[in-house]
């Protein structure tokens, strides 16, 4: 086995922790979507692809490390889920739309200096950020990107960025 189908393991409530094999080189498409009792998932540097949404609406505090061998953090990755922290590994050049939209336990976030892109709306709605480093190596940024992050009161943007895009901040109050 090399893959996670697609929606292998949707709304299954009774997962609590994951260990993937070395074997494993993709995660499907929603694999875990709405595994509600997820709470751990390791995952192997043979993973080279994790396909959009494959954490969705996992709604435990929960763990990630991401592998090492992922260049895209695919869309919706973790969104809706309760993770509190987010390392993203070096290497990885683009985080796409939605990524982390509605994580609102998540706290803490470290991007790597491989970063070039971050698309619309990744870390929207993201109530408990307070603060994030933008790294010099950014080219792009989505709009909406910290929509709705009520206490985001601290971001180092880099002066590689000459525009912010559309509702970059918007209703951010702290």
């Amino acid at each position: 086995v090399t893959k996670i189908a697609d929606d292998a393991f949707k709304n299954k409530k009774f997962i609590k922790s994951v260990y993937i094999p070395e074997s494993i080189t993709e995660i499907g498409k929603g694999a875990f979507i709405g595994c509600t009792n997820l709470t751990s998932i390791e995952i192997p540097n043979s993973v080279k692809h994790i396909d959009n949404n494959a954490f969705h609406g996992c709604n435990k505090a929960m763990h990630l490390d991401l592998p090492d061998s992922i260049t895209v953090i695919s869309m919706g990755l973790a969104a809706g889920s309760q993770i509190e922290e987010v390392i993203i590994p070096e290497g990885v050049k683009a985080i796409e739309l939605d990524a982390f939209g509605n994580c609102k336990r998540l706290r803490d976030v470290v991007l790597p200096t491989t970063l070039e892109k971050i698309e619309r709306g990744v870390f929207w709605n993201c109530g408990s950020l307070k603060e994030i480093t933008i790294p010099q190596s950014i080219k792009s940024l989505g709009s909406e990107i910290f929509y709705d992050c009520k206490a985001l009161s601290g971001i180092d943007i880099p002066t590689s960025i000459t525009q912010l895009p559309s509702y970059c901040f918007y209703n951010c109050i702290s």
